[in-house]
């Protein structure tokens, strides 16, 4: 009996998740809005509203800069941020920072002094499939920032602060809620909010340490009427330096509230040593310099004279004071060191000039003079049985030369580390996206659409697709499990290769892969013919860049060159393969997705006695590494003694094979 599958929605669907509604007291974001598509509002709003209101928006326009690379921002999402609540976020200590009230709707607790509309109710039997559409403009909110959350029972409100993240990414956000959007505050004139980040480098890495803090001033006496400060990278979750606000309110703003604030963080904010995440104290010295900073910024705006530090202000890598310029120095060698000794001297990147200047050539910038283009048609079922493909429409269509498919293979021949990957599915579908034929066509785009229009006829069948799925038939009690899925490894230029045939059966293979060996010897293994039945010397493989790997790109090219090179032995021209970014993930897979079961002892003092561990890893569709990283798992956990039983289990369909 197969476990039920998890479901996926796209919101992109879900219209309500994309408002965006200026409101008396700030704008209200949909939780469905990414990062790109709310610091563009956020843009636009600050060249509409005067200054003094924007200081939240300018704080993340700020770090919205440094959050991640501009792909991820072009996808990742406010919503994203508060559910993984992670302890190094960027963004939830902006939110943290804001100070917001607390606020929690219910459908039967509705609180009569605020005023509500709601679309649709729960309580009426023939409604109950319409779902409660909150009307921004029609709650008057109290405090700076509320996130909404709704789900079939009610909307509600909470407050980001100190109790809104629970743990280690945990939160108070229930399963069955939706986040539906965050409202974020305007700021008033004697308002000052600021947030800093320091991460390993400036651009697209996640931070070490973030800060935001939130400061409203009397212009007159200089007196702390308000003060938020959080901070992210300093314990499990974002955290509010509570004890630290209690003391600085009611304070003047001066050179003895900043030396008491320095004590005061570093006295709440104390790491021990061995705290997860290490450096303790570089981290703890950024909590004492981001306040510092902030301090100086605040009393720089107020003109305070008498603060001993003010003049330090520097943003560094945006401004340089005037009078100032920049240089890089390199330790001087002796003039006999000769010129390939490399002691003391900097050793650039062998291509890093050409990667800086844009000459660097990848596999994809390679031209070649009537070149033809290659194109997968893919499975679109995860197991089942192929009874029929037919090309006919496909080959009609304008630009297209040829198909191939698994009877342009020689007879039993299989690729991979063992020997157990067909090159195009014959009868037995195994995985999804699985390589069933190929289009060839005059360009990419025609060799694309001809793949679309080939048509398969197949019996679809129960696919196994998750660990529990071959054991859920068997009644055992597990004491404790963790789960580990599997990672894609999304490198920069998906996978691509080009074959060039030359005189006689010679092959010239130009890829993108890392593991070239894999490449050449895919076609010649131990003095047997195979694939195309060519001698390994008769197939040069070369190399220019792989735009990226991580290991993704180590074992996997035979799935792209083999194909390729039949089509182009088959026609004697030139063929290129460039995958889509989908068919890549599609076809390459993923690191293994694991899962631990395990049983711990431990006597009454509470020394750990006893310890053991069953790993399963979801194999795939074939062996490929699977072999070799479950035997490497054992060894990373340290300090125990170990033993491992190794279990192929074949699954139904081959679907994936498990190590035990």
């Amino acid at each position: 009996m197969l476990a039920e599958r998890p479901l996926y929605i796209q919101i992109w669907g879900v219209v309500e998740l994309y408002e965006v509604e200026l409101l008396k007291d700030g704008i209200y974001m949909g939780s469905g809005l990414s990062l790109t598509e709310v610091n563009k509002h956020l843009m636009r709003y600050m060249e509409q509203l005067p200054v003094e209101q924007c200081g939240v928006f300018r704080a993340l326009h700020k770090i919205m800069h440094w959050f991640a690379g501009k792909h991820v921002r072009n996808v990742a999402s406010i919503a994203g941020n508060l559910v993984t609540a992670s302890p190094i976020s960027d963004l939830n200590p902006v939110w943290m920072a804001s100070g917001a009230k607390d606020l929690d709707i219910g459908f039967d607790t509705l609180d009569p002094s605020v005023t509500y509309e709601f679309i649709g109710s729960h309580k009426e039997e023939k409604q109950k499939q319409s779902k409660a559409v909150w009307k921004n403009s029609k709650i008057q909110w109290k405090g700076d920032k509320i996130v909404v959350l709704e789900s079939e029972e009610r909307l509600r409100c909470p407050t980001i602060d100190e109790n809104f993240f629970l743990g280690y990414r945990k939160s108070i956000v229930e399963e069955h809620e939706v986040i539906k959007g965050i409202i974020i505050p305007f700021t008033t004139e004697n308002q000052f909010f600021n947030v800093y980040k320091q991460a390993r480098r400036r651009d697209d890495d996640i931070s070490i340490v973030t800060g935001a803090f939130n400061a409203v001033i009397d212009l007159q006496t200089l007196v702390v009427q308000h003060i938020q400060i959080s901070f992210g990278g300093i314990a499990t979750k974002t955290v509010l330096a509570s004890n630290t606000i209690s003391q600085l309110k009611g304070k003047k703003w001066d050179q003895s509230l900043l030396d008491e604030a320095l004590e005061l963080i570093a006295e709440e904010f104390s790491l021990s040593a061995g705290v997860p995440g290490g450096m303790e104290r570089y981290r703890q010295t950024l909590t004492l310099s981001f306040f510092f900073k902030f301090f100086l910024e605040v009393a720089e705006k107020l003109h305070l004279e008498n603060i001993s530090d003010r003049n330090q202000i520097v943003d560094i890598g945006r401004t340089i004071p005037s009078g100032l310029i920049s240089t890089q120095v390199y330790q001087q060698v002796p003039i006999e060191q000769r010129s390939h000794d490399s002691v003391g001297r900097p050793i650039p990147h062998v291509s890093g000039s050409k990667h800086t200047t844009g000459e660097a050539i990848y596999c994809g910038d390679i031209k070649i003079p009537n070149c033809l283009h290659m194109a997968f048609v893919l499975s679109p079922i995860a197991s089942g049985v192929l009874e029929s493909v037919d090309p006919s429409e496909a080959l009609k269509l304008d630009g297209v030369l040829s198909f191939i498919d698994e009877h342009d293979v020689l007879e039993n021949v299989r690729i991979g580390h063992h020997n157990d990957t067909p090159i195009f599915a014959k009868n037995e579908i195994s995985y999804h996206g699985q390589p069933v034929g190929a289009i060839i066509a005059v360009d990419h785009e025609s060799a694309l659409r001809a793949a679309n229009a080939v048509k398969l006829k197949f019996l679809s069948q129960a696919a196994i697709v998750s660990i529990e799925n071959d054991w859920s038939a068997y009644d055992y009690v597990v004491e404790g499990e963790i789960k580990i899925g599997g990672q894609e490894h999304f490198y920069l230029e998906t996978q691509q290769c080009l074959v060039i045939p030359n005189e006689g059966d010679e092959l010239e293979i130009i890829t993108s892969a890392q593991g070239t060996n894999d490449v050449q010897l895919s076609y010649f293994y131990m003095e047997t013919a195979k694939c195309l039945g060519i001698p390994a010397h008769k197939i040069v493989v070369k190399v220019k860049r792989i735009g990226g790997g991580f290991g993704g790109k180590e074992s996997t090219g035979p799935l792209l060159t083999v194909p390729a090179a039949i089509a182009a032995r088959k026609l004697r021209k030139p063929v290129r393969i460039i995958l889509e970014r989908f068919d890549d993930m599609a076809i390459t897979g993923t690191r293994h997705p694991f899962k631990f079961v395990y049983k711990v002892a431990m006597d009454k003092s509470g020394m750990l006695r006893d310890f053991s561990v069953k790993a399963y890893s979801n194999c795939g569709h074939s062996l490929d590494l699977s072999q070799g990283v479950m035997r490497e798992s054992p060894k990373k956990m340290k300090r125990l003694k170990l033993f491992m039983i190794e279990k192929c289990v074949r699954t139904c369909n081959g679907t994936y094979r498990q190590l035990l």
